[in-house]
């Protein structure tokens, strides 16, 4: 038994472990080519075969977004932001320990400065808000959807997500863009009605 796992997790292979494995053999497969008095052209050609192949065989993709942008969006209207998470079966598992799902807003578009308005444990869906409660809802039961209630110019800015864990994860941004100055008529009538 290795002293670094227990009985009751299965050793599974990290990104990592695969990819110093894949180098070993790499490196081993250029010292055997060499010996074999191959050309140099020879060499080159089945060294860069051996690294394409090991690389769409060990890397595979990772965690990945899946957004719905909001459209027809104007000020004073509601606009719902939503973000799904695609996991391998290795980063659910780890997710399924310690995971979080942090929403930023984006102070001013383009600024590159972040707040946080939503911390969200990503395996019991608990959150908590930050910031301004009365200016946006979070929709349980999704991985992470927000709803702004009454849209400002303000809201013209991006928002993101980022995947918190044991692992290496990229962000998601929704850039929200407001169209026109308000509800077009037809519209205010029915929200009326």
């Amino acid at each position: 038994m290795c002293p670094w796992r227990s009985h009751s997790q299965p050793y599974i292979f990290s990104n990592v472990t695969i990819s110093c494995l894949a180098l070993i053999i790499f490196l081993t497969l250029t010292l055997a080519l060499r010996s074999a008095e191959l050309s140099f052209h020879q060499n080159a050609y089945l060294s860069t075969i051996f690294v394409f192949l090991t690389n769409s065989f060990f890397f595979v993709d990772s965690l990945s977004w899946s957004v719905k942008q909001p459209t027809g969006v104007y000020r004073g209207s509601p606009a719902i932001l939503e973000w799904t998470v695609s996991l391998l079966t290795e980063e659910k598992s780890r997710s399924d320990r310690f995971a979080l799902i942090l929403l930023e807003r984006e102070m001013f578009l383009y600024s590159n400065l972040w707040q946080i308005m939503v911390v969200k444990q990503f395996s019991s869906g608990v959150h908590q808000e930050i910031g301004n409660d009365d200016a946006f809802d979070v929709i349980p039961g999704n991985d992470m959807t927000l709803q702004l209630k009454n849209i400002t110019d303000t809201d013209a800015t991006r928002f993101r997500c980022a995947f918190l864990s044991s692992f290496a994860a990229p962000r998601s941004i929704i850039e929200l863009e407001i169209k026109g100055t308000t509800l077009p008529r037809s519209e205010i009538c029915t929200q009326i009605y």
